[in-house]
């Protein structure tokens, strides 16, 4: 035998309609208040909750087990979910707005995707971290400026497992303090016109040659 439900109607002039169904045996009310102004819906137990309220201009949704509580508030011009976990489980999302948009995480927040990704801006574009960086690449990497490029930290170090270059279209330049150019095998500097050595000039090894169509010294 079904269980039996208690449903009652209360009319009032004043207050407005209630239709209420009692289910004793699973402990649970089903309410419904129309009072000339706001709609309520409710559905409650002992511990558990889920109320819609919709006046003219706004809706509202509570679920809540008195330790957990999720609300949407729809309002004409605006929508509040506040809850504990957000899930969105889609084939295509598409978010968009015409003015500001502002994502924020005290956790972690992770970007992932399994195809390609891009991230592109008509106007400036910063990455701003307070901590470690990385930027990694299982493929090529590449960077590039229309205007100039700068790369600067307290210690900077370029190393290639196999070939490096680094080339200026009209000069290059390196300075400091001291610079120190070593290779583990062969070292070579050339140009069409090369020019070693200011002040002080010392070319020291356990073999040294020097050889040119006209060599001058002194």
């Amino acid at each position: 035998m079904a269980d039996t439900l208690v449903c009652t109607i209360e009319l009032s002039k004043t207050a407005g309609m209630t239709l209420k169904v009692v289910n004793a045996a699973a402990k649970i009310t089903q309410t419904v208040t129309l009072d000339g102004t706001t709609l309520t819906i409710k559905v409650a137990d002992d511990s558990k909750s889920s109320t819609v309220t919709q006046t003219i201009d706004k809706v509202d949704t509570v679920v809540t087990d008195g330790t957990d509580t999720t609300t949407i508030s729809q309002l004409k011009d605006s929508v509040t979910i506040t809850t504990k976990t957000f899930t969105v489980n889609a084939e295509t999302v598409s978010v968009k707005s015409s003015k500001d948009t502002t994502l924020e995480a005290t956790g972690k927040l992770t970007a992932k995707s399994t195809s390609d990704s891009s991230y592109s801006s008509a106007a400036k574009f910063d990455i701003d971290s307070t901590g470690a960086m990385t930027i990694s690449s299982k493929d090529s990497l590449s960077a590039s400026a229309v205007s100039d490029a700068t790369v600067k930290g307290n210690n900077l170090t370029l190393q290639a497992t196999m070939a490096l270059s680094a080339k200026g279209g009209t000069e290059a330049k390196m300075t400091s303090a001291q610079v120190t150019i070593t290779a583990d095998a062969k070292l070579t500097a050339g140009g069409a016109i090369t020019e070693v050595g200011q002040n002080m000039t010392t070319i020291k090894g356990q073999l040294v040659q020097i050889q040119g169509t006209l060599t001058q010294i002194g």
